[in-house]
């Protein structure tokens, strides 16, 4: 029985360095993402969209079915959160899927379900108008009647007076000019957000998830482990410290 304490601090010594090692490597994922998911907020790493296809696929986040519609060689994009895209590049949030776009003076005039956006050729944006101002919604199509810019809500035709922020009915005849569907290619996503963010690959990489019920487990494993080395470090601190109080 002298022995004993002597046999527990030879244990405690020789796991609390082979569990150390053995965790140097599971902790470095672990640790790095915890570090950024401090600093999200500043990050805005729930903003940085993922592109990665295998990341994706992964996920089971199939590629996204983009409205796209081109006036005078610009192309204007609409995604499936209401995003909209200018030659590729983010614009802005839309209250409403995409459903057309004409060009009106100086402007492009983008139609969403639930407003009208005035963009300028070169990607500000001027004016939102939406149901404040009396506008029909929602919207389903755009179109060009008699050289003035139409729009249709709940099968009425009516045309969009811009300047005066009228919508009289009418029975002309419309040439509409509606978005076509296409799916993103992976080499196209970049600027396109993905329904997939940074924050969340970061959350499941922090808790394991991203690895399935396996990484579930072998972070539950990581914690206990974390546990031992806490309390076989405490002890042996603890038992060093006495020793050391008995010999004075």
């Amino acid at each position: 029985m002298k022995n004993l304490p002597h046999k527990i601090r030879a244990f405690f010594w020789r796991w609390h360095k082979r569990v150390g090692l053995l965790l140097a490597l599971p902790l470095i994922p672990i640790v790095v993402s915890g570090f950024f998911l401090n600093h999200t907020a500043s990050l805005n790493l729930a903003k940085v969209s993922i592109t990665s296809p295998s990341l994706l696929q992964a996920y089971g986040i199939s590629l996204p079915e983009l409205q796209s519609i081109t006036l005078e060689g610009t192309r204007l994009v609409g995604d499936a959160n209401n995003n909209i895209y200018m030659s590729n590049q983010f614009l802005t949030q839309c209250r409403g899927k995409i459903t057309g776009a004409m060009t009106w003076q100086t402007y492009y005039v983008i139609a969403c379900e639930n407003e009208l956006l005035l963009i300028s050729r070169i990607g500000e944006i001027q004016e939102r108008i939406n149901s404040t101002y009396g506008l029909p919604v929602p919207i389903h199509r755009i179109g060009n009647c008699d050289d003035s810019i139409c729009i249709e809500s709940h099968g009425v035709t009516y045309v969009a007076d811009l300047e005066q922020l009228n919508w009289p009915a009418t029975n002309d005849a419309v040439e509409w000019n509606t978005p076509k569907s296409y799916v993103v290619e992976p080499d196209q996503l970049k600027n396109i957000d993905s329904g997939l963010t940074l924050e969340r690959v970061l959350q499941d990489v922090h808790s394991g998830r991203i690895w399935g019920g396996v990484g579930i487990f072998l972070v539950d494993l990581i914690g206990i482990f974390l546990l031992f080395l806490a309390l076989s470090g405490a002890w042996l601190w603890f038992n060093k410290f006495a020793r050391s109080i008995k010999r004075k």
